[in-house]
């Protein structure tokens, strides 16, 4: 089993901010998609190698609301309220609250909230240097 220090573990949460950032600015490209509201961005330095910062942002989703881009950069995102219908490549999940996934470079991934209240899709981008 793998022992994880403190170092690691600030490591991988920089690793995860700086994959938000990236995202951020993908998602800026597409300020006008109906339903879908972005929260204010937290950016700060990372000590990952090849990574320069990390941004963190939530992605608010209404009923029904859709995206669909190819990624930027590889990050991690989070489905922190609601539900929501991550389609990847060829793979469709379910994210349920709690619900984690990565994504890589040039990945092309659809986000859609098929309920019927708002879903929080929390997005770490890793910029690379």
């Amino acid at each position: 089993m793998a022992k994880f220090t403190r170092r690691s573990m600030l490591v991988a949460l920089s690793a995860g901010a700086v994959v938000l950032g990236n995202t951020f600015r993908a998602l800026a490209q597409q300020k006008d998609t109906p339903g879908v509201q972005r929260g204010e961005v937290k950016k700060f330095n990372s000590m990952i190698p090849g990574v320069t910062n990390i941004t963190v942002h939530n992605q608010t989703y209404q009923p029904g609301a859709k995206t669909s881009r190819a990624m930027p950069h590889s990050m991690v995102c989070e489905c922190t309220a609601g539900v929501l219908e991550v389609s990847q490549d060829s793979m469709t999940t379910t994210m349920k609250t709690g619900g984690m996934w990565t994504c890589h470079k040039g990945m092309v991934e659809t986000v859609e909230n098929k309920g019927t209240s708002p879903a929080v899709m929390r997005v770490i981008q890793l910029l690379p240097a």
